[in-house]
């Protein structure tokens, strides 16, 4: 690594507790349950997402005999 990246990155080092203190002490307690309510929904419905439409997630579920969930299963159309 070139010696101008290794300047860049060790200020960046320096200066990142400084400006993460800022950020974590100026939300609230209703922003970071937001925050962290968001992430939890949203790594839910990626695993959700990759065990019912993945290949591989189909294959493991098949393998452990889980069913898919109930709106995951398309109904099927009268003619």
């Amino acid at each position: 690594m070139k010696q101008e990246f290794k300047d860049i990155i060790v200020q960046g080092l320096v200066a990142m507790p400084t400006s993460l203190w800022a950020l974590i002490t100026s939300l609230t307690m209703a922003q970071w349950i937001a925050l962290i309510l968001g992430a939890l929904q949203a790594a839910y419905l990626v695993r959700k997402w990759w065990r019912e439409e993945t290949e591989w997630g189909i294959k493991l579920r098949k393998l452990t005999g889980h069913k898919p969930t109930r709106d995951s299963v398309l109904p099927e159309l009268e003619s």
